[in-house]
């Protein structure tokens, strides 16, 4: 009988032992992947940057500037060397940095979507995999930023600030123009995250629903949070909602308002009229 016990109580060990040596190496595989995934990204950060596409010809200026710190960020040298206007140069760094900050808030939903698809166990997401997603990301958004600030918003500024017409606007024009070219870069960036999501999820089955109705509650806060943002109500019109924008954006816009959190805010309020509009438009 004796015997019998120690052999059960010594099995009872032994599963014991094997479980926690499986635990403590599966705890130890995750955390080498994380190493991986967070070595192979900033070895991945600094080839994109230095790609030869970081050298970009602004058409309407025949300028070619350098783009080339990570993800598209630029220290305006050549721009410097024909314009010595330092107003002219810090504007555009504060809009550069709105770029910046808006893609910063993107990347890291970009990430939350993946930890919450690896914590749920819907999906394990290797290094190789993680990289691919990030680089067409990466080229993605540098491809949207190049059609927004750098062809557009550059050389507007530029005219703006030497008192000319910028295409068909003039210059008391232009702020409106750059506005719009903001927004356009925030709406199609969040269309990119919902591709990018949409089709993560869609790889799934058995929990893909209910993984989509938390999404969807989301969502819902974040229209809420949205219109509190601008200052209106869901029941206001769209030219209503539309003038409060632009009133919001004259006040916390970098070229009037420089403070920290000016730049803070003018993302958020553009966020928040991209979402509303989102929303209405689908209803």
């Amino acid at each position: 009988m004796l015997i019998w016990l120690f052999v059960g109580f010594f099995c009872i060990i032994l599963i014991f032992l094997i479980f926690y040596t499986f635990k403590i190496y599966k705890l130890r595989n995750k955390e080498n992947d994380k190493k991986n995934i967070k070595k192979d990204l900033e070895e991945f950060k600094k080839a994109f940057q230095n790609n030869p596409d970081k050298k970009v010809l602004i058409k309407h200026l025949n300028i070619t500037e350098y783009f080339n710190i990570f993800p598209f960020m630029s220290e305006f040298k050549e721009i410097k060397k024909l314009y010595s206007n330092e107003d002219l140069i810090k504007s555009l760094r504060h809009t550069q940095d709105s770029f910046y900050k808006f893609w910063a808030n993107k990347e890291f939903d970009l990430f939350i979507i993946f930890e919450k698809l690896t914590k749920e166990k819907l999906i394990i997401f290797s290094s190789e995999v993680v990289i691919k997603i990030y680089m067409e990301f990466s080229i993605e958004i540098f491809n949207l930023f190049k059609n927004t600030f750098i062809q557009e918003i550059i050389p507007a500024t530029i005219c703006k600030f030497e008192n000319k017409n910028y295409k068909k606007l003039k210059p008391n024009m232009i702020n409106d123009f750059i506005d719009e070219q903001f927004m356009e870069f925030c709406k199609r960036m969040d269309k990119i995250i919902q591709i990018i999501q949409s089709e993560l999820y869609g790889k799934q089955n058995e929990k893909y629903s209910e993984t989509q109705n938390n999404f969807n509650d989301d969502n819902e806060q974040k229209i809420s949070k949205a219109y509190k943002t601008l200052e209106v109500l869901p029941l206001d019109s769209d030219d209503k909602i539309k003038k409060a924008y632009l009133k919001l954006a004259k006040t916390y816009h970098p070229d009037k308002n420089n403070t920290e959190y000016a730049k803070q805010k003018m993302v958020e309020i553009n966020n928040a009229y991209d979402i509303v509009q989102k929303d209405r438009k689908k209803d």
